[in-house]
């Protein structure tokens, strides 16, 4: 089994195996190409088939039929032309499949080939961090301290993966509190759904230590690129 171009940067593959769509998306190229083989003869071959995987995910998105374009008694090369259109951050390996199937419904074991699709990447980015100076530590109870941040990503919105802090005098300095941009205004404390604005509610409690407290935000991309920290401190008074 053959994949005309396995390897696929959107950014800089030529050859016209990738095209940016005026939308902002990319529609791919390629080629697939199988050797298939059948002791009762070719004519004992109904069909074979192409379908296509997103990269982790189990179901395929696209599929079709090969065509034959040369054999002799007992095999035969197939191919088919491939095109789907990604979105930039939606890169990874994608996975092409070929079973062939005979005229009495028997399939044949499955060849898998990777058509892996990469990017330059860009790190994201965090400006207009919200979150109180001053705590009054309650004597009893809880209160609830609202953190939020805006992000951004060139590589677009659907490119970041997680929103957090660190808080970095606490026990546990290496934690990610992550923000969350759900609309669930009532459970993570942001008010509306996937407008690039993240937030998180907390409770603080009487058991909280009193003193200035540092705490560091960033925003991580599906590619792992961490955006500048932004940093805050909120002290906590008696």
């Amino acid at each position: 089994m053959r994949i005309s171009t396995p390897f696929i940067n959107i950014d800089t593959t030529t050859g016209g195996a990738v095209q940016r769509q005026p939308d902002g998306t990319y529609t791919i190229f390629d080629t697939v190409a199988a050797n298939v083989g059948n002791v009762s003869g070719l004519q004992n071959i109904r069909r074979v088939r192409y379908f296509l995987y997103e990269p982790d995910v189990q179901n395929y998105f696209a599929s079709g039929t090969m065509q034959l374009t040369s054999s002799n008694d007992s095999e035969g090369n197939y191919n088919a032309p491939l095109s789907f259109t990604i979105n930039r951050p939606d890169v990874g390996a994608f996975r092409a499949e070929v079973v062939a199937e005979n005229q009495s419904d028997f399939l044949s074991n499955s060849l898998i080939a990777t058509i892996l699709i990469t990017r330059e990447n860009k790190r994201p980015q965090l400006f207009v961090l919200s979150a109180p100076d001053t705590l009054r530590r309650p004597s009893s109870g809880t209160r609830p301290v609202r953190f939020a941040v805006s992000a951004s990503d060139s590589d677009g919105a659907a490119d970041i993966a997680k929103v957090f802090f660190r808080s970095i005098n606490s026990s546990s300095p290496s934690f990610e509190f992550q923000l969350f941009d759900d609309g669930r205004l009532a459970v993570t404390g942001d008010s509306i759904a996937y407008d690039g604005r993240y937030a998180l509610v907390l409770p603080i409690d009487s058991t909280a230590t009193l003193g200035t407290k540092e705490f560091r935000f960033w925003a991580r991309d599906k590619a792992g690129a961490l955006s500048d920290s932004l940093v805050h401190f909120i002290t906590v008074t008696p």
